[in-house]
C-alpha cells in the first residue's frame, strides 16, 4: 500500500502546501481520498488522474473538494486516446453529495458515478475493503477506512474532533491519517470539530494503531513541531505529511519512500 500526499495543509493553503488530498494505492488500484483546493496540480506530478478507480469526499468543506472540478474538467476534455471512459465512482454522504451538485451545478455526473454512503457501510471494490463512520465534525462527515487483501488497514479520519467513539470505529494495527489543526486547541474557541497534536497523540494510544501520517496543518504553524508533539505522548510511528511526499504502509511500519518537496512552510 503506498500513499502519495497531493496536499497537507488545513483549513486553507500556505505558500508551499496545498489543501488535503491522498491517493492510495493498493494492489494496482488508485483511491483519491478528498480533492482539497491546489491539489490537483500536484495530482498530475506525480499519477495519471486517468487511473484513478474510485474516488471519496469525508465532507463538504472546500478544503476538501474544491479540486474535484478541475479533475472532472481535466477527465472531459484531455484527449486520452481510444480508451473506454468508465464513470468513475464517487463515494460521499447525501449532504456532500448535495453540496457538491449544487457547486458544480451537477454537471460532474456525466464523469463520475454518484455513490451515496453513510456511517456503518461498508462496500468493496476490487477486493479492497471500504468502510465509512461517523465523525464529530460538520453534518455528512465521514472517516474512510481501506482495507486491503493483505491485511493492511488505512484509515483516514478527515477532519474531526477527538472522542472515544472516534478511537473505537479505529481498527487497531491501522495506520491512521489524521489531521490536527492545531497546535494546542484554545479553550473557549467554540466548539471542538479538530484537534490538536496532544489529542492525535491521544487517539493513536486509544486506538493502538501502528502508526499515525499527520496532516492538516494550519498555516503557520510547524507540522515539524506538530510531530513532534505527538511523539511526546505516542511511540508507534509518526510521519509529517509533507505535499509530495509517497509513503510505504506495511502491516507494522510506514516507510517514507521519498520527499519531492524538500520544503518546510
Amino acid at each position: 500500500m503506498k500513499v502519495k500526499i497531493l496536499g497537507s495543509a488545513g483549513s486553507y493553503q500556505s505558500p508551499s502546501r496545498q489543501c488535503s488530498s491522498y491517493l492510495v494505492i493498493i494492489d494496482g488500484i488508485s483511491f483519491l481520498l478528498d480533492a482539497g483546493n491546489g491539489s490537483f496540480g500536484n495530482l498530475l506530478k506525480v499519477h495519471d488522474p486517468f487511473d484513478i478507480g474510485a474516488v471519496f469526499l469525508s465532507h463538504r468543506h472546500h478544503d476538501h473538494l474544491a479540486d474535484i472540478i478541475s479533475l472532472y474538467h481535466y477527465l472531459k476534455f484531455v484527449p486520452n486516446g481510444e480508451v473506454r471512459r468508465d464513470k468513475i465512482p464517487l463515494f460521499a454522504s447525501r449532504i456532500t453529495h448535495d453540496f457538491l451538485s449544487n457547486f458544480a451545478a451537477g454537471s460532474i455526473f456525466d464523469i463520475f458515478e454518484r455513490r451515496v454512503v453513510a456511517a456503518g457501510e461498508l462496500n468493496t471494490i476490487e477486493g479492497v475493503e471500504v468502510g465509512f463512520g461517523g465523525v464529530n465534525h460538520v453534518d455528512g462527515s465521514l472517516s474512510i477506512s481501506l482495507k486491503a487483501q493483505s491485511g493492511e488497514t488505512l484509515f483516514y479520519s478527515g477532519d474531526s474532533a477527538y472522542s472515544s467513539d472516534l478511537a473505537a470505529s479505529i481498527p487497531g494495527g491501522s495506520t491512521l491519517i489524521t489531521e490536527s489543526t492545531y497546535l494546542i486547541r484554545k479553550e473557549g474557541s467554540g466548539k471542538a470539530i479538530h484537534m490538536d497534536a496532544m489529542e492525535v497523540a491521544q487517539l493513536c494510544n486509544d486506538a493502538k494503531v501502528s502508526g499515525v501520517i499527520v496532516t492538516h496543518v494550519a498555516h503557520p504553524n510547524d507540522p515539524d513541531v506538530v510531530g513532534d508533539l505527538v511523539r511526546q505522548s505516542y511511540t508507534g510511528y509518526v510521519e509529517v505529511a509533507r505535499d509530495l511526499d509517497i509513503f510505504q504502509i506495511d502491516s507494522d511500519k510506514i516507510v517514507r519512500l521519498t520527499s519531492i518537496s524538500g520544503e518546510g512552510i
